[in-house]
This record gives structure tokens, C-alpha cells and sequence, in this order.
């Protein structure tokens, strides 16, 4: 198998150990009811679902939806700039879904939208937000907003309040954790 080969295919096995795990979830928690992978579902407006890596239906009728991204080139963090075309999908499945929320998963870093994201979480509310922004934090929050200009009803703010970035450990650190979860739900995990 060609080198791109195997590094599509283990991009495959990353996003199904991801959706391996929500599974699991499901079958623990009676608040999630379903999941599709490269999801072909539509939402209300009976569009296809735009972040459909990983997909989970909620008992109340809202979703979670998972982008999963192994690694980025050379290991670098990930960008506003490399991230621009599925933030755009995650503002616009927001703004059409707005009790849903998105999980982007890596196994490498979010850099500075995780830095942004994590200082959202000490702030009370989109005004404090924005006001409050260090330079570094503004030239983050300003790429941004200037991907999802033109969509109603999603700031910066609405967008990464219901957007977390989920960092994971190796493959086959992964594939072991969901056989001891497993373990616990059957008698023959493997």
C-alpha cells in the first residue's frame, strides 16, 4: 500500500475509534439515541448535515456533530486559516440547528482556537468576551469572524461556545481504552 494509503487509512481508523467511543456512550446514557458515520442525514430544513464526520442524535432532538482531523501536516497546530472550510460548515450547521453543538477531534494540537476557546469558558457572556480579549486572543477571534461573516445568528462567541477541541492519544492508546470500556458492557470485548 502507498504511503498516502496508509495514512488515509489510519485517518479512517481515528474517526472510527472516535464514533467506536460515542457508540459506547450511547449504550450507556439513554440521553443520546443514535449515530451515523459520514453522515448522510438531513436537519430540519432538510439540508445534509455539513459536519458529518461523526454524527449523535440527542433524546431532545438536538445533535452533536464530530469533525475529526488525525493530524495536521509536519504535526503543526491547527489554524483558523487550515480549519477556514469546516468552520464555515460548523457556524452554518449552527446557525440552523441552534441547540446542536460540534467536537472537532485531533491527535495533535488546536493551538490558538484552543487558547480562544479556553479563555470563552472564563468569560459570562459575549459582551465580556469581547472586551476583555488580549491582542493575541483579538487576532484569533478577528480570523474568525471574518470566516463567518454573513451568517445570521452565530458570533464568534455563539460559534465556540458550542464548539469544543478534543485532543486524543495515539490510535492504539485509543482502540485499547474502548476495549476496557467495552470490557465493562460485555463478556467477550475483544
Amino acid at each position: 500500500m502507498s504511503l498516502a494509503g496508509v495514512r488515509s487509512n489510519r485517518g479512517d481508523s481515528y474517526q472510527t475509534s472516535v464514533a467506536f467511543d460515542w457508540a459506547l456512550n450511547i449504550l450507556s446514557n439513554d440521553k443520546y439515541q443514535w449515530l451515523e458515520i459520514d453522515s448522510t442525514s438531513s436537519d430540519a430544513s432538510e439540508s445534509p448535515i455539513s459536519v458529518d464526520d461523526v454524527v449523535i442524535g440527542l433524546t431532545d432532538g438536538s445533535m452533536i456533530c464530530c469533525q475529526c482531523k488525525k493530524n495536521q501536516n509536519d504535526f503543526k497546530p491547527w489554524s483558523v486559516a487550515d480549519l477556514g472550510n469546516e468552520l464555515v460548515k460548523t457556524a452554518r450547521f449552527m446557525a440552523d440547528n441552534p441547540k446542536s453543538q460540534v467536537i472537532f477531534y485531533t491527535r495533535g494540537s488546536f493551538g490558538a482556537l484552543a487558547k480562544l476557546r479556553e479563555y470563552l469558558a472564563t468569560q459570562p457572556d459575549d459582551v465580556a468576551y469581547q472586551t476583555s480579549l488580549t491582542k493575541d486572543h483579538q487576532k484569533t477571534d478577528t480570523a474568525l469572524a471574518r470566516l463567518i461573516t454573513g451568517i445570521p445568528g452565530i458570533s464568534t462567541y455563539e460559534l465556540l461556545r458550542r464548539t469544543t477541541f478534543e485532543i486524543s492519544p495515539e490510535i492504539e492508546r485509543m482502540q485499547e481504552f474502548l476495549i476496557e470500556r467495552l470490557d465493562r458492557l460485555i463478556s467477550n470485548a475483544e
